[in-house]
């Protein structure tokens, strides 16, 4: 198996059998054109290979790039777009609404591959996000995105990969985490801020380290919640509390750091 980085949420997983293409953001300007890939790359459809298949965890915009589908759609064909199984399925209706035929899925199997799509449910209407676990041949690769730890997503999780290993060989989890707070609830000069944007990236390297307990791997791959603020709010971008994947090496020495572009 092969698994290649493009950018932020989005990975390559090659197997024998097929290549999963995972939440290809790459539309600039996603919530309302605050978000931008940094470095920019210019022509992603020059990097990505032709998938067989394309997986959308969740309906935030840095995941799914309805714009983009329809550009990989234009140079290599229409492909399967596979999603998340929710009872209020708002994925699904967005990406009929968008001209996209997506198929909720719970595992399929691809030759000798598996592919199971765990919705992460803790129980709240909004309950959006999933992870996609991926085993063939023996070697096998958990892709958590953005989930929030719920016992029922863990038992759920645990309970498949129980069936094919003990020990995954790589989980790639997120390590930061976006949103509003703190650089739009404080002042700049507020001296708050720094301190506040410092405390919430601590909380969410103490969610990566918890995961990684959660789910025993030989190798961790840190992503998903790449981005800089454009335009206006280009001034809040030292207070929102996101890391560099590259300071994970900091205290894990499992930490995989690759570059961006493949």
């Amino acid at each position: 198996m092969k698994v290649r980085y493009i950018y932020s949420a989005c990975i390559e997983i090659e197997t024998k059998d097929i290549r999963i293409l995972t939440d290809p953001w790459f539309t600039p300007g996603a919530y309302d054109g605050a978000w931008h890939q940094f470095p920019l790359i210019d022509n992603p459809l020059e990097i990505i290979n032709e998938p067989d298949i394309i997986y959308i965890s969740h309906i935030h915009p840095d995941h799914y790039d309805p714009i983009f589908l329809h550009k990989i759609f234009a140079k290599y064909g229409k492909k399967p777009v596979i999603i998340p199984v929710f009872e209020n399925n708002y994925l699904l209706y967005k990406a009929k609404a968008d001209g996209i035929e997506v198929t909720p899925i719970e595992h399929s199997l691809y030759g000798d591959t598996h592919l199971y799509v765990v919705p992460n449910i803790h129980g709240s209407a909004s309950d959006i996000d999933s992870a996609l676990f991926v085993s063939c041949d023996g070697v096998n690769v958990l892709n958590l995105n953005d989930c929030i730890e719920s016992a029922q997503h863990t038992a759920k999780l645990h309970s498949i990969i129980s069936r094919h290993c003990s020990k995954l060989d790589l989980l790639a989890l997120g390590y930061t985490g976006a949103g509003p707070f703190p650089q739009t609830y404080y002042d700049l000069a507020d001296p708050e801020l720094e301190f506040k944007a410092e405390q919430k990236k601590q909380q969410f390297f103490k969610r990566y380290l918890d995961y990684t307990k959660l789910f025993p791997a030989k190798n961790h791959l840190p992503f998903a919640g790449k981005y800089l603020l454009g335009g206006k709010l280009a001034k809040l971008n030292d207070f929102r509390g996101v890391a560099d994947a590259y300071e994970i090496k900091a205290f894990d020495p499992k930490a995989i750091i690759l570059a961006d572009k493949g």
